[in-house]
C-alpha cells in the first residue's frame, strides 16, 4: 500500500464518501425549509468503484515509481524488523545495514480481543468502505460477536446494570481507534525508547531516542512518531527530516503548536489549540483567560439554514484582544464578521494561538517549521468553517 493511511483507507476515501452522503441527506434537510426533494437510489457499488478506481491506481503508481523508475532505490515489499539501531532483516532473510534510517511505519486499526473478532462480518476502516453493497444493519464498536449462520451476526453488550444486550447486525464496524506499529518493528532489539502511547520517543529534531539520547542517523515521522495521526503533521515532519538528513550540521526542529483536528460527522466538529480547562490550568498566575461563544443559528446564514447545532467557541488571553469593549471582554466587531472566509479562518486561528500561548510567549519561529502554516492547516480549517455552515 503506497500513499499511507490517508490516501488508501483514511482521509481521501472517507471524504469522497462524505460529499455524496451529504447529497443523499439533502431531502431530509430541505423538508425543514419548505423544499420537497426526493432520493431515488444510491448506487453504492458505482460510487465505491469510482472512488477506489482512482485511489488504487495512485497507490499502484507510487509502487511502480519506486520499483521501476527511481534510480538508486531498492524496494522490498515485505515485513522488516530491526535487529539493531541501523540494521534490519526482511521476512525472506535479507539483511539491510545503513548509516541513516527513517522510520515511517505508521499505525493500524485496533481490534479488541473479544470472541468472534475474526468473523468475516467484522470490519475496520481498512475494509468497510469496500463492501459489496451497503449493509442494512451496522453495529459500531461492539462486545463479543456470535455468527448466526445466515449471513448475519449478533453482537452481545452489557447494559449499565450488567444485563446482556443482544443486537442483530449484518456487519460490525470496529471503530475503536488506531495504534502505532512499533510492536511489529523489533524496537527492543534496536534499543529504541517508547512513549506512553507506544510511539517512538524523539527529540525536537525528530531523531529517535535510545536511553534518552538521540540515535545518530535514525529519524522518524508520522503516526509512529506522534499521537496526532494527521497527514498534515506527517508532511511537516517529512520536510524537517529531509532537511536534517541533508544538513546534519544545521538541524531544524519541529513545532507542534496548535495542531488542528476535524471530525467529518454531521455536523462537522473541529478544534485547534487548548481546551478551556487546559488554558486556565496552564496559564501563568494573573492571566485572564476569556471566552466567546456564538451559535451559528444566530447569524444570518445560520438563520437561513435553521441551524440548531453549529457553534463557535473562541478562547483568548484578555490582554491580547484588540477588539474588546471597555470591560475587556471579547466582542467581535462588524468588520470581524464581514471578513472574507479565508481571512476569518486565520483570525480564528490567531485567536486560538493566543490560547496556546497563554504565557505570552512571543518567540519567533521559522515559518517552514510550523505545523499551523497555511498549507498544513487550510484544508482542516476550511472544514471548520463548513462545520458551521460557512
Amino acid at each position: 500500500m503506497f500513499g499511507g493511511t490517508c490516501l488508501n483507507v483514511g482521509c481521501i476515501p472517507t471524504k469522497v464518501f462524505v460529499y455524496p452522503a451529504t447529497l443523499a441527506a439533502a431531502p431530509r434537510e430541505a423538508a425543514r425549509l419548505g423544499v420537497d426533494l426526493s432520493l431515488d437510489k444510491v448506487r453504492w457499488n458505482e460510487l465505491r468503484d469510482r472512488i477506489f478506481g482512482r485511489i488504487d491506481s495512485i497507490s499502484e503508481s507510487g509502487r511502480r515509481y519506486r520499483a521501476e523508475e527511481l534510480k538508486n532505490v531498492d524496494l522490498y515489499q515485505e515485513h522488516v524488523r530491526f535487529t539493531g539501531p541501523r540494521t534490519l532483516t526482511t521476512d525472506s532473510g535479507v539483511e539491510l545495514t545503513t548509516d541513516r534510517v527513517v522510520v515511517a511505519a505508521g499505525s493500524r486499526a485496533v481490534l479488541p480481543d473479544v470472541p468472534g473478532i475474526g468473523l468475516p462480518h467484522v470490519h475496520t476502516s481498512d475494509t468497510v468502505m469496500r463492501l459489496d453493497g451497503p449493509p442494512e444493519r451496522v453495529v459500531v464498536g461492539g462486545g463479543y460477536i456470535e455468527d448466526n449462520g445466515d449471513g448475519s451476526v449478533t453482537v452481545v453488550f452489557a447494559d449499565d446494570d450488567g444485563k446482556p444486550l443482544r443486537v442483530a447486525a449484518d456487519i460490525v464496524l470496529m471503530a475503536t481507534g488506531r495504534v502505532p506499529n512499533t510492536e511489529r518493528l523489533g524496537v527492543d532489539a534496536a534499543g529504541f525508547d517508547l512513549d506512553e502511547d507506544h510511539t517512538l520517543s524523539v527529540d525536537a529534531n525528530l531523531r529517535v531516542l535510545a536511553d534518552g539520547k538521540p540515535v545518530d542517523g535514525v529519524y522518524t515521522l508520522g503516526d509512529i512518531a506522534n499521537s496526532y495521526q494527521l497527514k498534515h503533521v506527517a508532511n511537516r515532519e517529512a520536510r524537517v527530516v529531509a532537511h536534517n538528513l541533508e544538513h546534519p550540521d544545521r538541524l531544524r526542529t519541529i513545532d507542534y503548536t496548535a495542531v488542528p483536528f476535524a471530525v467529518f460527522s454531521n455536523p462537522h466538529v473541529a478544534s485547534v489549540g487548548l481546551t478551556e480547562d487546559e488554558a486556565r490550568s496552564q496559564a501563568a498566575a494573573g492571566t485572564d483567560v476569556v471566552t466567546a461563544v456564538q451559535d451559528y443559528g444566530s447569524t444570518a446564514y445560520g438563520w437561513a439554514m435553521e441551524d440548531e447545532e453549529g457553534v463557535v467557541k473562541l478562547l483568548a488571553e484578555r490582554s491580547t484582544s484588540s477588539r474588546g469593549d471597555r470591560t475587556g471582554s471579547i466582542r467581535p466587531s462588524w468588520k470581524w464578521w464581514r471578513t472574507p472566509f479565508s481571512r476569518w479562518t486565520w483570525t480564528c486561528l490567531k485567536t486560538r494561538r493566543c490560547r496556546a500561548n497563554v504565557q505570552r510567549s512571543r518567540a519567533a519561529r521559522p515559518p517552514t517549521d510550523r505545523i499551523n502554516s497555511p498549507k498544513a492547516c487550510s484544508g482542516l480549517l476550511f472544514e471548520t468553517i463548513r462545520a458551521f455552515g460557512g
